[in-house]
């Protein structure tokens, strides 16, 4: 059974180090495109009612150690120019 949860495991410098078939599919993106990527050049999130880019909230994360959730306006653009809903999801330091 496949992985319905986009992964996606990053390095302290916001590198892609690993990502899950299912984040593939979604984002419209190989592997082999995105691994070793920064986050900004795969993972494109955005505010769905003003259209600004939202930062990449990791290297706050690593840097802090703090948990951070995205607003609840927040969707993902894909490759594709597609906009899907992203679910409020806390980033936390494992």
């Amino acid at each position: 059974m496949a992985a319905l949860e986009s992964v996606i495991i990053k390095g302290t410098q916001a590198r892609i180090l690993f990502l899950n078939p299912y984040t593939c599919r979604l984002l419209a993106i190989t592997e082999k495109n995105a691994l070793m990527k920064s986050f900004r050049h795969v993972l494109n999130l955005v505010n769905k009612l003003t259209g600004e880019r939202i930062t990449d909230p990791a290297l706050d994360v690593v840097h802090e150690n703090v948990v951070i959730r995205y607003e609840l306006n927040t969707v993902l653009v894909t490759r594709t120019n597609k906009k899907v809903h992203y679910p409020q999801r806390p980033l936390c330091r494992g």
